[in-house]
């Protein structure tokens, strides 16, 4: 090869690292971008769960996997779905709450998705707590009468 072949193959060459170069650090602001979006987005949206307070290279992994299958706005009802669910907020025998690293999980954020962990009743919480009032009542009205105070 003559030194005029060899240096446009360099030149080449530098053009595609360069090209390359470019294309990862603009995928990586890419992720980092979408990263910030997910857990900005579970902390606003999951009021009624513990926030994101550190985003570990074991997340950011597990956001990388999870936007590979999930959209933003996917995500968005797994929040909505998952802060409005009793079970995942805490109200359940063991009081465990769900959490991001929870929500993360592929097979869990599909769970949400499709309604799985949804509340059993369309009952909304003020009815509930109203309902666990009037019970309540009842139950010392019962008590009362059983100790024949309104005899």
């Amino acid at each position: 090869m003559n030194k005029q072949t060899n240096g446009q193959v360099n030149r080449q060459t530098n053009t595609l690292n360069k090209l390359k170069e470019t294309k990862l650090k603009k995928n990586k602001k890419e992720k980092e971008i979408k990263r910030k979006a997910i857990v900005e987005l579970y902390n606003s949206t999951c009021s009624s769960l513990p926030h994101v307070q550190k985003v570990t290279e074991k997340r950011e992994k597990a956001i990388d996997k999870f936007i590979k299958e999930f959209s933003i706005e996917q995500f968005e009802q797994i929040c909505t779905k998952a802060n409005s669910s009793d079970f995942l907020t805490g109200i359940n025998e063991r009081g465990w709450k769900a959490d991001f690293d929870f929500m993360m999980r592929i097979d869990k954020a599909t769970a949400i998705l499709e309604g799985r962990y949804d509340n059993k009743e369309s009952i909304n919480h003020e009815e509930k707590k109203q309902e666990t009032e009037e019970e309540k009542i009842a139950r010392k009205l019962r008590e009362l009468k059983g100790d024949n105070i309104f005899d």
